[in-house]
């Protein structure tokens, strides 16, 4: 199916994808996963758009190369997701992920893994 919209209706788009889809699959949603699906997405579309580009650095870029600008990048990012919307879950969640990384692959003493896993990079 082909989907239209302004980018302000992205997630009203992402709504109807996740309902064709499940209906495809002979699946329907309950109310109540409908309105999980929609409780789980971000208030703010730059917060959204922010936490997309910190995910991908981390997980297209970082995690291949694991270079510290690399790293920076998708902090920097994730941390914007973050300020501009502070209840965005995933943001948070991608965040920790990105640290965990730091901990597990270049954290060079068991102290720097300990700051890295707390979220006190540097």
């Amino acid at each position: 199916q082909d989907y239209d919209r302004k980018l302000e209706d992205i997630f009203t788009v992402q709504d109807e994808v996740s309902i064709g889809i499940a209906s495809q699959l002979e699946r329907k949603l309950s109310p109540k996963e409908h309105e999980v699906l929609k409780a789980e997405r971000p208030a703010n579309i730059e917060a959204y758009s922010h936490y997309l580009k910190g995910n991908s650095v981390h997980n297209d870029v970082y995690y291949v190369k694991l270079l510290k600008e690399d790293f920076t990048r998708s902090e920097s990012e994730l941390k914007m997701a973050i300020e501009l919307d502070a209840n965005y879950g995933q943001a948070y969640a991608a965040l920790a992920d990105l640290y965990d990384t730091y901990a597990n692959f270049n954290a060079q003493s068991p102290q720097e893994k300990l700051r890295a896993r707390c979220g006190q990079y540097i």
